[in-house]
């Protein structure tokens, strides 16, 4: 039975990978915020693996290279300075990987009084020369995962990790609730049913945790035999250890749909923008 109840914990952490993508993508986003300010608003349109000459089209370039989206919007408004300092920012990212098998279906944000390292800094192969020693600027943020995409890593995670082991895996967005279900093989050949239900909330506005979270095995209830198990997990995700003002206020899930949002939602800027298609 120790097994059996460990089984259920292990995919249950794996599952929660695409949960820890989050951070890693706001890392990402934050180390390429930047560009240069020109005599007045113009709009550039790049696409793949395009030239860049400007401090700006570095920045795009890194960003896409980084996050390899399926498109994106960047807009910069007076900025970057000498210093690094950019008076507005906003980004508007579809379909970003930051470099893992999964990926979100679209991550906005807006920033103001954002400073990074001075441009003079800058090396477009190193997302690290962007990064202050201490990050400052007002951001807001938005994160969408819809179920159909949290399904397309759920398949991946079958074909290339879970083997003959696990089987029948189905997942599912409920209101305030996700379900996962499948078998799993135990025992030297024995199959066991496992159906895993849990909230997730928010806690100091920068930990994401598992709420109220049930298990059954083979239609047992199991809950009570490995909650302990389960708080080894929490959180899967902590925005807390990036060290950038970003302060999560809603989570919500739906039946089609899992969003994560500052106060303020994202708003888009005036200012020189790029758009970008891989």
């Amino acid at each position: 039975m120790q097994r059996q109840e460990r089984a259920p914990i292990r995919l249950l952490k794996e599952r929660f990978l695409m949960l820890r993508v989050f951070p890693l993508s706001l890392l990402l986003f934050s180390f390429c915020l930047g560009g240069v300010s020109f005599a007045s608003s113009s709009v550039q349109e790049v696409r793949g693996d395009f030239k860049a000459t400007t401090n700006q089209a570095k920045l795009v370039k890194a960003l896409a290279k980084a996050l390899d989206p399926e498109s994106m919007t960047v807009t910069f408004v007076d900025g970057p300075k000498e210093n690094g300092d950019i008076s507005g920012l906003y980004l508007d990212i579809v379909g970003p990987s930051a470099g893992t098998d999964y990926r979100l279906d679209r991550f906005s944000l807006s920033g103001a009084l954002v400073r990074l390292t001075p441009p003079s800094q800058w090396d477009a192969g190193d997302l690290k020369t962007f990064r202050p020693s201490k990050w400052e600027g007002l951001f807001n943020a938005e994160l969408l995962l819809k179920e159909s995409t949290a399904r397309e890593a759920l398949a991946l995670f079958s074909r290339t990790q879970g083997d003959e082991q696990w089987r029948n895996l189905s997942l599912d967005f409920r209101p305030g609730k996700i379900l996962l279900e499948g078998t799993y093989r135990v025992n030297g050949g024995m199959r066991a049913a496992f159906k895993i239900t849990t909230g997730l909330e928010l806690r100091g506005g920068r930990q994401i945790w598992l709420a109220n979270p049930e298990v059954q095995i083979n239609n047992d209830e199991q809950t009570q035999a490995i909650r302990s198990k389960i708080q080894e997990i929490n959180p899967p995700a902590d925005f807390d250890k990036l060290g950038i003002p970003l302060v999560l206020r809603t989570i919500k899930i739906t039946d089609r749909e899992l969003r994560i949002a500052t106060g303020k939602p994202p708003r888009p800027l005036d200012g020189d923008t790029w758009k970008y298609v891989r």
